[in-house]
């Protein structure tokens, strides 16, 4: 009360939770299902957990205070989600990585790194956010920062909103459980909502070998769950490889039975039978932009592309397929692959998590 509260009157009205996946009707949550971030979509901001310890806090508070009145008061549901999505929304890392609300710069909107107008940076020694321009940028000209490397699906799941397909960055896929994927006695429960899939941004190859480097080593830590997954099952007799093209080859068949989706990615494979290397599934889309169905639209293809793109990589790694053939994105994913595969072959480092 003495500190949100004051900062959250004023905020804009206009800004709302309108688009909050979690917060929809349910036939409009009836299009998400089939899609790998839609158990969380579904579960953020984690609210029945965190409404859990509110009320525990409530009752230590009552405790302490000697007193069987309560003084913590609970939120109203919808509430406490759109207060709970605001802060994980517009808030920024400093240098210690802690959260931050900075007034103005929540206003920000997000667009691909090459094309944002400015970029952002948290000093340590004054202990501010600094925003520079990365070029001149005209009066009444909107200033755009990039909120990261991020899908369509990310995007979609996280602030509610996608980019028109032929500029999202990367494709990705999170599997909500992989237990299907392993023998009966291994242990997988861990590894649910952890198990991410990434492509690389097309272009890394051209760049510095640092920053491939760099994009590299942060896809192989992005992934990291996805190894640990592939591990367990070698002891069983199963290869990292045929692990992955399981896991793979089975969801991508049911991203291909989604009626939702259905249509494009029969206009996928059209497309690509008269260019083979292309990806454009949008080319017939005919879907008003900006609306609920085209958002969701976007986030499946993501994770479905996501997954084609791992099995035409799998290709292209076993002489399945050649690149003439495949997506730009599967010839880009190779050395990913093969990290991917060759941490997945080593140990497992004590305190994984």
């Amino acid at each position: 009360e003495d500190f949100f509260e004051p900062f959250w009157r004023t905020i804009d009205p206009a800004w709302s939770c309108g688009r909050v996946p979690c917060l929809q009707a349910p036939a409009d949550q009836d299009l998400l299902k089939g899609a790998s971030e839609f158990h969380r979509i579904l579960q953020y901001p984690t609210m029945f957990d965190m409404i859990a310890r509110l009320s525990s806090l409530k009752e230590q508070h009552a405790k302490k205070a000697g007193s069987e009145r309560p003084v913590v008061t609970m939120p109203h549901q919808a509430n406490f989600i759109m207060a709970s999505r605001f802060v994980a929304t517009h808030s920024f890392n400093d240098a210690c990585g802690s959260s931050r609300l900075v007034p103005l710069a929540i206003n920000f909107n997000h667009d691909v790194e090459a094309r944002s107008s400015a970029h952002w940076y948290w000093e340590m020694g004054e202990d501010v956010l600094c925003v520079v321009a990365r070029r001149d940028i005209v009066a009444g000209e909107e200033i755009t920062i990039s909120y990261g490397l991020r899908s369509n699906a990310q995007l979609f799941a996280l602030y509610g909103f996608t980019l028109p397909p032929i500029d999202e960055p990367v494709f990705t896929l999170l599997a909500a459980s992989v237990a299907e994927f392993l023998p009966h006695e291994v242990e997988s429960k861990d590894l649910n909502m952890r198990v991410h899939l990434t492509t690389l941004p097309l272009g890394a190859s051209e760049e510095s070998a640092v920053v491939l480097q760099q994009e590299l080593s942060a896809a192989v830590a992005f992934t990291r769950h996805l190894q640990e997954f592939l591990r367990r099952a070698i002891p069983m007799g199963r290869s990292a490889e045929q692990s992955l093209e399981l896991l793979v080859t089975t969801l991508s068949e049911r991203y291909m039975r989604d009626p939702v989706i259905a249509e494009f990615v029969e206009g996928l494979r059209q497309e690509r039978l008269r260019s083979p290397r292309s990806c454009a599934w949008w080319a017939e889309m005919d879907l008003p932009v900006g609306s609920w169905r085209s958002d969701v639209v976007r986030m499946k293809m993501s994770e479905y592309l996501c997954l084609v793109t791992y099995r035409e990589a799998l290709e292209l790694r076993s002489g399945g397929r050649r690149a003439a053939e495949a997506l730009p994105q599967a010839v880009a994913l190779l050395p990913l692959i093969d990290a991917i595969v060759g941490s997945a072959a080593m140990p497992c480092q004590p305190g994984f998590a």
